[in-house]
């Protein structure tokens, strides 16, 4: 997960996966005729490797995550710098790419990213209604 660039308070995320055999077999087909495919990362997490689906990238905001990735003990789990690098690296291409019209995801990422702050600006503008009413004295 990483900030966006232009609206900050909003960032990407990426699903990861345990079906890493599903997700090698379609990288290998896109890569088989020498195509860069970065649709798709792996890394190893917790010592098992791990399919990053960078296609299925979403928009989010703080309140739509509800904790850090944990392991059984409660522990705080992180990529390696370099993996992390790597994903974000496939993430950002996906990302220019989508800017451009090249969609390599399922939907416009840039498309709910709009709507995701359409829908924080109403939520905020609520919220302002809701406390500006209680301030005032009679």
């Amino acid at each position: 997960m990483f900030e966006s660039e232009k609206n900050k308070g909003i960032y990407w995320a990426l699903p990861i996966s345990s079906q890493v055999e599903k997700y090698m077999e379609w990288y290998e087909k896109i890569s088989r005729n020498g195509k860069p495919c970065d649709r798709f990362a792996f890394a190893k997490v917790q010592g098992n490797m791990r399919a990053f689906v960078v296609q299925n990238i979403c928009p989010v905001s703080p309140k739509d995550i509800a904790d850090v990735y944990k392991d059984k003990k409660g522990c705080m789990i992180r990529l390696d710098h370099r993996s992390a690098d790597r994903i974000e690296e496939k993430a950002r291409r996906i990302l220019c790419l989508a800017r451009q019209g090249i969609f390599l995801t399922a939907t416009d990422p840039y498309r709910l990213e709009h709507k995701l702050l359409l829908q924080l600006q109403r939520e905020q503008e609520r919220t302002k209604g809701q406390t500006s009413g209680c301030d005032r004295k009679n």
